[in-house]
């Protein structure tokens, strides 16, 4: 599988309703608070957050990962993860891939465990469910424990659900100055406006870009 082609996506205005979310981002410092708190209190949990924080998949695409698609090289640039995600109602479903890349932590964390058979991270020597007995979705169970436990312990918002993971690992991208296109390819975003929210977190200097033009 090829890692997708960079593309450009025009600029959109973002509706009001887009615009009046507010979505929860952590600080680097709060983040790691709350890794270090599960990786003292339960460290066969701590890799889920380190991968959901740095790799800003969502939830149900980490219970979904499996070794296969782990691309583990020499190198950290190398390297990638081949994420899979369903869109669609049942019996219609279509499942689209995307390629993230691996952040110097996730590379040292995934080579760091030795049970590559079946799903990266593990329930019960299996895989997290992501579907009901009747086959509804849900969300997997690592999104209630023990991340309800260990953000109370590292004094987080009540307010900071699982899913604030990826929207961090987003905003960091953003306050980094990547462009918005690539963001949006590395969350798996089918619509720009979904990525518009993370366009003010931008610490580029504006000014200087107009004035280069002279």
């Amino acid at each position: 599988y090829k890692p997708e082609a960079h593309y450009r996506v025009p600029m959109v205005d973002v509706p009001l309703k887009e615009q009046s979310r507010e979505d929860v981002y952590l600080s680097p410092d709060e983040a790691e608070r709350f890794l270090g708190v599960v990786e003292e209190r339960w460290p066969a949990k701590h890799p889920i957050y380190v991968l959901l924080a740095y790799t800003g998949v969502r939830p149900v695409e980490l219970a979904r990962l499996r070794w296969d698609d782990v691309y583990l090289r020499n190198r950290v640039e190398d390297s990638l993860i081949v994420v899979k995600h369903k869109k669609g109602k049942k019996g219609g479903e279509v499942w689209r891939k995307r390629n993230v890349p691996m952040h110097p932590k996730v590379y040292t964390l995934l080579n760091s465990l030795t049970d590559r058979q079946g799903a990266v991270v593990k329930r019960y020597g299996g895989h997290y469910s992501t579907s009901t007995p009747k086959g509804r979705a849900k969300s997997p169970a690592f999104c209630f424990y023990p991340f309800n436990k260990a953000r109370k312990l590292a004094q987080l918002p009540d307010h900071i659900t699982c899913y604030a993971l990826r929207h961090t690992f987003a905003s960091w991208l953003r306050k980094k100055n990547v462009p918005l296109d690539a963001i949006a390819v590395i969350l798996g975003h089918r619509d720009i406006q979904t990525t518009m929210r993370y366009a003010h977190l931008s610490n580029d200097d504006k000014a200087a870009y107009v004035q280069s033009l002279v």
